[in-house]
């Protein structure tokens, strides 16, 4: 009879086969979405659209605003109600200029009535719900439609070619769940540790089984597969680069694309050593106002197409130079358009021309929310941002923040909203153990406010035991 370590691997390579079909089959179906006629076009559009003069992009995005301004107050209550109220004709909002006219918007207006953000005569187009991560630590639903999904991966399709990456090279992408799907079960204890995605000629990496030891099993898979590009979290690249500079070892490849949290420069360095390539970092958010992304040249372009970018500090414009809130009016959902949304991250705008030609608005690094890495009781690092997941769905929370005490206890620190209605904290606990491991302790703790220090504000996990950034993959 085989023993049991045969059975395992048979195990294994059964999961293996049969959750990659799985997930090729939904690679597949989002491959036909972007293969199709809609997507060619945009992206056709945006190619071109890039090397026209300023003056022209400003054009074309003063006009669809007018649009989007007309469409929101025809069809969306809440919009409707707030240009009433402030006694404001759509007509008054000429072009990006006039946006100072309007009110800003927070998320706190949304997650009391999301309804009233939806589009009249348009739900049946609002296919997908994207979950925000947030600078408070409390995510937000937020629908998009057919087009807006389009545009999205037609942005990112210009950036990888930015760096001589086409959409259908091989790649690895270092996540947790994929289209809502988890890449590999948390519960599974033994390799492969990803799934490959043949719709995409793709190699799924789970971060949920990252640890020191599983790192070489990783590696290792990653030399072999070849990819010509990798897109992960900073920190997990970090993980990696840090992994592979302790040994003196290089896994090239042509690009590193990062996004979803701050890139630091000494992290960039390490990351880039280890790659032996340069990264394509990417700001944009689940709430999809506004978007920018990093070309050859280490400059930061906003995608005017997108999006409009205001910085504000308060709420008027920063000074030249000085960092402000970033405030983005989203130019592609018309299913739930957010017009002046304060996104909570900051930036500064940099001035002069880019050596890339592009002639677009451009941005110094975004601080976004920090997180650490947390040291699960057996051995995984997980990413800060990989535990966002468990409070999808959880309502009437204003403010959270995670805190490990020590390796197998956390608290989560939260404040709640305006709203008499409950916290389901017990699914809350329940979804950080499927995410933590069930030897994890979860605490739950309600406060009048988390960002009592102003050095505090935007790290919403914090780890006390050494699982910090400067702490990932040992001392480089």
């Amino acid at each position: 009879m085989p023993d049991g370590g045969m059975l395992s691997a048979a195990a294994g390579s059964l999961r293996y086969v049969g959750h990659s079909a799985f997930l090729s089959a939904k690679g597949l179906a989002i491959r036909q979405l972007r293969g199709g006629a809609a997507f060619r076009a945009r992206l056709a559009e945006l190619e071109e659209s890039q090397w026209a003069p300023m003056a022209v992009k400003q054009a074309a995005q003063d006009a669809r605003l007018r649009e989007l301004v007309r469409h929101a107050y025809d069809n969306v209550p809440f919009y409707r109600r707030s240009f009433d109220r402030h006694g404001i004709r759509p007509e008054a909002i000429d072009g990006v200029e006039d946006l100072q006219r309007l009110p800003t918007l927070d998320k706190s207006e949304i997650r009391a009535n999301p309804e009233d953000f939806v589009a009249r005569g348009q739900s049946q187009r609002l296919i997908a719900t994207g979950w925000t991560t947030g600078t408070t630590g409390a995510p937000l639903g937020v629908r998009r439609t057919l087009e807006s999904i389009v545009y999205d991966k037609a942005i990112l399709a210009r950036q990888r070619r930015w760096a001589g990456i086409d959409i259908d090279d091989r790649n690895v992408a270092i996540w947790g769940t994929v289209w809502s799907n988890v890449i590999v079960p948390r519960a599974v204890r033994s390799p492969p540790y990803w799934r490959f995605n043949a719709a995409d000629n793709q190699l799924l990496f789970s971060y949920y089984h990252l640890s020191d030891e599983t790192l070489p099993l990783f590696v290792d898979k990653l030399r072999a597969f070849q990819p010509a590009y990798i897109e992960a979290f900073p920190s997990t690249m970090l993980a990696f680069a840090r992994f592979l500079n302790r040994r003196g070892e290089v896994v090239p490849v042509r690009a590193v694309f990062t996004s979803s949290e701050p890139l630091y420069a000494g992290h960039r360095q390490e990351i880039e050593a280890a790659f032996a390539t340069r990264i394509y970092d990417y700001y944009g958010h689940a709430e999809r106002a506004v978007t920018a992304a990093e070309c050859p040249h280490g400059r930061m372009h906003v995608n005017p197409e997108y999006g409009a970018l205001e910085i504000l500090q308060g709420d008027v414009p920063a000074p030249a130079g000085q960092s402000g809130e970033i405030i983005g009016t989203g130019l592609t959902n018309f299913g739930m358009p957010l017009i002046r949304y304060r996104t909570g991250d900051s930036t500064r705008a940099v001035t002069g021309p880019c050596p890339c030609g592009r002639e677009t608005p451009l941005i110094g690094p975004v601080e976004g929310r920090a997180a650490d890495f947390i040291r699960t009781p057996d051995g995984r690092l997980m990413p800060g941002d990989g535990v966002m997941e468990a409070f999808y769905g959880i309502d009437n929370v204003k403010e959270s923040q995670v805190v490990q005490e020590a390796i197998d206890r956390i608290v989560v620190r939260l404040v709640k909203d305006e709203t008499t209605a409950p916290v389901d904290d017990q699914r809350l606990r329940a979804n950080l153990l499927r995410c933590l491991g069930p030897e994890m302790n979860v605490t739950v703790e309600y406060r009048q406010s988390i960002w009592e220090k102003a050095e505090m504000k935007k790290r919403w996990v914090v780890s006390k035991i050494g699982a910090g950034l400067d702490k990932i993959g040992g001392d480089a």
